[in-house]
């Protein structure tokens, strides 16, 4: 069940064809943070919810879309792959602010 602060997370966005089906949910997500993302990075989705999922959101988003339109972007690997680079750019550029913000919390 959903809370009041949460959506319905979509791997691959609905206004990119993605399907309304289970294969296409990864979790209920923070509102502010799903909608933020919106539809531009469907490559972080797909990365945060790993390949297998992403192979299947992909699959069941081609074949039926979201009743306007199906999804016809890059396949599920390119996508992982992209959010993959992103997340080990952010990591590694990132990686003394963290180290940084962990021990202040200490």
């Amino acid at each position: 069940m959903l809370e009041a602060d949460q959506d319905v997370f979509h791997i691959i966005a609905s206004a990119n064809g993605g399907a309304d089906h289970t294969h296409n949910y990864h979790f209920a997500q923070n509102q502010s943070w799903n909608r933020a993302i919106g539809s531009q990075h469907d490559f972080i989705n797909c990365y945060i919810a790993g390949k297998i999922k992403a192979e299947k959101a992909v699959a069941i988003s081609r074949s039926i879309g979201n009743g306007t339109i199906k999804y016809s972007g890059p396949d599920a690997l390119t996508l992982y792959k992209m959010g993959e680079d992103i997340m080990r750019t952010m990591r590694r550029e990132h990686r003394h602010d963290w180290v940084n913000l962990m021990q202040a919390r200490a």
